[in-house]
């Protein structure tokens, strides 16, 4: 006779359940929530890498928009004090967004050397200071 049929004949089948529930069950159940908890964070430290994708597939967008608005010969070096700050504030807005546009436009602006003279290295912190329906405004008075 092997443990399992010495532990049925000796203990009746309902304490053998109630000892499973009290000790087995509850055991799994808090051991479930540990495996859940660890994806949970797992996907936490994963979310920037999530962000910077999404980020690229709009990004990728961009460039093609402003290639299509610059042409090759009044394509310029873009100075990175105006456009690292833009692109760092533009990574958690949507393309829809106006102050994406706004971002998009001064960006654009940096790229050609006609318009270069309209750019000035303030105007990334300026725009991320504004609220969504500010951009709004500002882009309805254009």
């Amino acid at each position: 006779m092997d443990e399992k049929e010495l532990a049925k004949a000796i203990l009746p089948e309902k304490v053998v359940e109630k000892v499973y529930d009290d000790l087995v069950s509850n055991s799994a159940k808090e051991l479930g929530k540990v495996g859940t908890d660890a994806v949970k964070t797992m996907r936490l430290f994963l979310a920037p890498l999530q962000i910077a994708a999404a980020f690229q597939d709009r990004l990728e967008r961009m460039v093609v928009r402003i290639a299509n608005r610059v042409p090759e010969e009044q394509r310029i070096a873009p100075p990175a004090e105006v456009v690292g700050p833009a692109l760092e504030h533009m990574k958690f807005l949507e393309e829809e967004n106006p102050l994406w546009q706004m971002f998009e436009e001064l960006i654009f602006r940096s790229f050609d050397k006609d318009e270069i003279e309209s750019v000035h290295p303030a105007f990334s912190s300026i725009i991320a200071q504004l609220a969504r329906d500010e951009g709004d405004f500002v882009s309805a008075k254009k």
